[in-house]
C-alpha cells in the first residue's frame, strides 16, 4: 500500500486554483490521442511501431491483465525493462489500473533489487524473458 505523501488534499487543491496542476493525467493523453488521432504513430522502438489506437488496445489489455492477477490499488509494481515499447505501455497501463510503478535501471544486481523490493513491499516484477 502507498504510505501518505506531503500533498495535503488542500494543498492539491491550491496547486489547482494557482494554475500548476491540472486534473489531466497521462492516462487522459493517451485516450484523448487514441480518440483524436488513432492511425497516428505513437511510440516506437527498433522492434515494433504502434498506433494511437493500437498503443490503447495494449494499455488496456494489460491493465486489466494486471487485475485479474490480483494486482490491487496502489499495490506496488517494478519494472527491469529496458527502454521499449513494452516499458511505455506498461507505465500507462499502471497509472489506468491504480498501480505504483516503479522502472529499476537493467543493470541493477541481485542485492540492490532486493532492497528495492524490501523497501518498496513490491507485490510484482516484470522483467524481460530474454534481453540482447
Amino acid at each position: 500500500m502507498a504510505e501518505p505523501t506531503r500533498y495535503t488534499p488542500e494543498l492539491v487543491e491550491e496547486y489547482r486554483q494557482k494554475g500548476y496542476w491540472t486534473a489531466t493525467t497521462p492516462v487522459d493523453v493517451w485516450d484523448g490521442n487514441a480518440r483524436d488521432h488513432p492511425g497516428r504513430e505513437a511510440v516506437a522502438d527498433p522492434e515494433r511501431r504502434l498506433t494511437w489506437a493500437q498503443a490503447k488496445e495494449a494499455i488496456d489489455r494489460l491493465a486489466l491483465g494486471l487485475l485479474e492477477l490480483g494486482f490491487h490499488r496502489d499495490d506496488m509494481l517494478v519494472s527491469q525493462l529496458p527502454n521499449c515499447v513494452e516499458l511505455c505501455l506498461l507505465r500507462v497501463a499502471t497509472e489506468k489500473a491504480g498501480i505504483l510503478f516503479l522502472p529499476a535501471n537493467r543493470l541493477l544486481r541481485d542485492r540492490e533489487m532486493e532492497y528495492i523490493l524490501g523497501h518498496t513491499r513490491a507485490v510484482g516484477v516484470v522483467i524481460p524473458w530474454k534481453f540482447r
